[in-house]
């Protein structure tokens, strides 16, 4: 390993390696990842990237985003809760090999972690996500099922939420690795439609006030503003950083006169010209200008993604920018 290098630069270093295509060695690969199917959500080469990822955080020990303890006992450690059948995608440092010995069966050792955290991963599919070459949601899907299944990996519990069209859509809290086919079948389905309303979405939460770390996956084009998307996290108990993906020039007018399409509507007008011109983009401007402001006033970090950055590249600059972010904290 290189020396030198910031953590972000390793990762994309190490995930540089020559990854296998759909069609090539990915079966055998996957370890303990669900078994890849050509129809689900993801694909196969980014389930490799996902599962490296996960190995890498755990040997490098820089996930800094990995939940919250929960506080149900003052000692850390596993509680033994008894043995269930072996299925695909369990963690198999947990396989009882004494009991396999004996041609007993596989049976997996299941406990519960006094000292796991908890983590939500939340990915806005509204309409404006659907912008850019590739959609903005394209790449946001994926960073979604890469740290909801590093958290499953750190033994935490992790809750995938969708938000769209000022609604919340969640199975709500799961362990272990098996579950992460539950959020990745959640973060592949939804198309990017309806209006951004993210406040009211985020109100919808079956939960709270919850204590838990949050990512929260995101072009941050509500009107309410991030501080107030911000403010509905905390009030649903999360301290959440922000991923914001933006598409190259999203926000750059047309030429005047020239129809602009709604993305999260069915309305066409044409763009201004003179003044009026002058005031929306000095509004578009502010907006985008207010997210880290408001992110830093609330402790949060607020990390810019290009929408056309290669995945591995994307989960270095995520990975690089929380470590610094949270540098010297104790626990999320």
């Amino acid at each position: 390993m290189a020396r030198g290098l910031s953590l972000g630069a390793r990762w994309r270093r190490w995930a540089s390696r020559a990854v296998p295509t759909a069609g090539g060695e990915a079966g055998g690969r996957l370890g303990r990842l669900p078994t890849w199917s050509a129809e689900r959500f993801p694909d196969a080469e980014t389930l490799i990237i996902i599962e490296r990822f996960a190995r890498w955080v755990r040997q490098a020990q820089g996930h800094t985003v990995s939940g919250r303890p929960s506080g149900r006992s003052a000692a850390a450690g596993l509680d033994f809760r008894g043995y269930v059948d072996y299925a695909p995608g369990m963690d198999l440092r947990h396989l009882d090999w004494h009991i396999w010995s004996r041609n007993r069966g596989r049976h997996v050792r299941r406990y519960a972690d006094e000292a796991a955290g908890r983590l939500v991963v939340l990915l806005d599919t509204s309409g404006s996500m659907g912008i850019g070459d590739p959609p903005k949601l394209h790449l946001a899907r994926k960073l979604a099922a890469a740290l909801l299944f590093s958290g499953l990996s750190e033994l935490h519990r992790v809750a995938p939420v969708v938000l769209a069209a000022g609604r919340a859509q969640s199975p709500g809290f799961g362990e272990g690795q098996a579950f992460a086919q539950v959020g990745f079948d959640l973060f592949g389905a939804p198309e990017a439609y309806g209006a951004t309303n993210l406040v009211t979405a985020i109100g919808q939460l079956g939960w709270g006030p919850e204590r838990a770390d949050a990512v929260l996956i995101t072009d941050l084009l509500d009107p309410a503003g991030a501080g107030a998307v911000l403010d509905a996290l905390a009030g649903k108990g999360l301290r959440a950083d922000v991923i914001r993906i933006s598409a190259p020039g999203e926000l750059d007018l047309p030429p005047p006169g020239t129809p602009l399409a709604d993305p999260e509507g069915f309305e066409h007008r044409p763009s201004p010209a003179g003044a009026s011109r002058d005031a929306l983009e000095r509004r578009l401007a502010e907006h985008r200008a207010a997210g880290p402001i408001e992110a830093a006033r609330r402790g949060a970090a607020l990390v810019e993604v290009s929408s056309d950055t290669p995945f591995a590249e994307a989960l270095g600059t995520v990975l690089a920018a929380l470590t610094a972010a949270h540098a010297g904290g104790a626990s999320r």
